[in-house]
């Protein structure tokens, strides 16, 4: 049977082959009914290999006669096939009687279609995209929604310290160094601020609220008071501060007293521009923020200080990294960007899988979960990469 099953390239050995074959097939089936059993399912092999053989020798053959007697050769296992069908004899991977019709020609069966083919590969990057575009809409929502709640949070959080901190004058000397958490309050009353000010500027502070930059002195101290937030993420806390104009009030309140500035100007600094949050002869507080997601200019609100100052700074000296000006982010983001996004696609991998052999409810319950708190961790690497101030 080996030998049947073997494609043939020689058109007269594949003849004999058939021939003898069908001699074989045609003489057991001539059995009596008694002698026959487990030989159907023998014969049942021999019969689809020789008319697998009788198919692929047909287009060899140029011969009329030869197409003629081949064609014969065919019908003649067929009936065996189709005796052997009536017998109700067990088929082992059978193929349907319409895949295995066979006209008087013997056209060969084509090929079977290719498992990558353009229409699967256009419909798997079609998925693709849609998933990435969920996936940055989900990010968009997370960071303009989300981060809001946040910041807001926070700041109802930071509210009872700093009033504590008022009432037991823990922070007012201006030789000491300014402590962590909340320092100030800050109100411009023409666009409705009313924030919460917290010491130090980094990505991670500036999530609290408007940051105080370590080294330059507090409001109402002598020198250039300088303060970050964000424009549109965060609660967006200094979206407005590009609105204002000269003479608007800006109050600050710390732990030495309540101090007002006036608005003097408000500009755009663009990259290599003299930078504004250096140190000044003036008592002044400047306000710096993004200018849009897009752009890295920012802007700031420079107002001087209404009245003499409430002394002069004399603490230790402290400086403020490139990460405490609020025109970078953190790049390990994006290292743990890329490990949670590859135990997501793992994760999803995983998930097609279940789906295939597992209730759909119980692969739902199994994989979302885990799929869910990948993409969080996703959304909070790539928060990490933004500058602080946008």
């Amino acid at each position: 049977m080996s030998t049947v099953d073997r494609p043939m390239t020689d058109v007269d050995h594949a003849f004999r082959q058939i021939v003898v074959g069908i001699d074989v097939l045609e003489g057991r089936m001539a059995r009596a009914p008694e002698r026959r059993g487990t030989d159907d399912l023998l014969l049942t092999s021999l019969a689809f290999s020789l008319e697998r053989l009788a198919r692929e020798t047909a287009p060899s053959i140029a011969d009329p006669a030869q197409r003629a007697e081949l064609a014969l050769a065919a019908a003649r296992i067929r009936a065996v096939i189709d005796e052997l069908g009536a017998r109700e004899a067990p088929v082992l991977d059978a193929p349907s009687p319409e895949e295995l019709e066979v006209d008087a020609e013997l056209v060969a069966v084509p090929p079977p279609e290719p498992r990558w083919t353009a229409g699967r590969i256009r419909r798997i990057c079609g998925l693709a995209l849609l998933g990435m575009g969920v996936v940055l809409a989900l990010f968009l929502v997370y960071e303009f929604t989300f981060t809001g709640f946040r910041e807001s949070r926070s700041q109802r959080a930071l509210l009872p310290v700093f009033e504590q901190r008022l009432a037991t004058g823990t922070f007012g000397d201006p030789t000491a160094p300014v402590p962590n958490g909340p320092v100030a309050l800050l109100q411009i009353p023409s666009i409705g601020v009313h924030q919460i000010v917290v010491q130090g500027s980094s990505p991670s502070d500036l999530k609290q609220g408007p940051g105080h930059m370590p080294g330059s002195p507090l409001p109402g101290e002598f020198g250039n008071s300088v303060i970050l937030g964000h424009n549109r993420l965060y609660g967006g806390p200094f979206g407005g501060i590009d609105s204002l104009h000269k003479g608007d009030t800006i109050i600050a309140v710390t732990g030495q007293g309540r101090f007002r500035y006036d608005v003097e100007k408000v500009i755009t600094v663009a990259p290599g521009d003299k930078d504004v949050i250096g140190a000044a002869l003036e008592s002044r507080l400047t306000l710096v923020t993004s200018q849009s997601p897009t752009s890295s200019d920012r802007v700031a609100v420079i107002a001087k200080l209404h009245g003499d100052p409430v002394a002069v700074p004399q603490r230790p000296q402290a400086f403020a990294g490139s990460d405490q000006r609020g025109t970078s982010g953190d790049a390990s983001g994006l290292l743990l960007a890329i490990i949670w996004s590859a135990l997501l696609a793992g994760t999803i991998a995983v998930a097609v899988r279940l789906h295939a052999v597992w209730p759909r409810a119980a692969a739902h319950l199994v994989t979302t979960p885990v799929m869910l708190l990948l993409l969080w961790l996703i959304f909070q690497s790539l928060d990490l990469l933004l500058p602080g101030t946008m």
